[in-house]
């Protein structure tokens, strides 16, 4: 026997029509199953509808927002240190090729030491060199910019550092919150 749309008008929330509800009184007086079914639907209701509502216990505010914020503590515990070792990886592979270039050199001691003593000499004179640019753009700079231009260059120039700096605290070092 087909029990559609009978258990539909059952379980439905929604009103029955006159003749829907006829139909359905008529199906349940002759089948047995869909009247088991609307008798335990109409138990379960009475029993929900007579059944006290529980309040949490005392307190139980203040546990959960202690166990969230102690939550959203390690949450921004486990993202600074996720940061910190995908950074630690970064420089490591970073480090790796001028690493084997050196050790390919390096057949003794002394021959590392001499390496190390001309890999040094050869960045302080890239030192020296980028010195020496940075003062002969900065002694030519007024013959290229106006005192006003450097001046709104340098205010920009020190808002963008603010600025990033700002985000990096934020984003670094403020509680992690619901929704941000």
């Amino acid at each position: 026997m087909s029990h559609q749309p009978f258990e539909d008008w059952i379980l439905g929330e929604e009103g029955l029509q006159e003749g829907e509800r006829q139909a359905l009184a008529g199906h349940l007086a002759e089948c047995a199953e869909c009247a088991r079914l609307s008798q335990s639907l109409s138990a379960v209701e009475r029993t929900l509808t007579q059944s006290e509502a529980l309040a949490p216990a005392p307190g139980f505010g203040a546990r959960f927002a202690l166990r969230l914020e102690g939550q959203r503590a390690r949450a921004g515990r486990q993202q600074a240190w996720l940061a910190f070792g995908l950074a630690g990886a970064g420089a490591c592979v970073a480090a790796v090729p001028p690493a084997l270039r050196l050790m390919g050199d390096w057949t003794s001691p002394a021959s590392m030491f001499v390496q190390l003593l001309i890999r040094a000499y050869d960045a302080w004179i890239a030192l020296q060199v980028a010195g020496d640019f940075v003062r002969m753009a900065w002694n030519s700079l007024p013959d290229v910019v106006s005192p006003a231009g450097a001046l709104a260059f340098a205010a920009a120039c020190l808002g963008l550092g603010v600025i990033w700096i700002t985000t990096l605290y934020r984003f670094a070092f403020r509680r992690v919150t619901e929704g941000a």
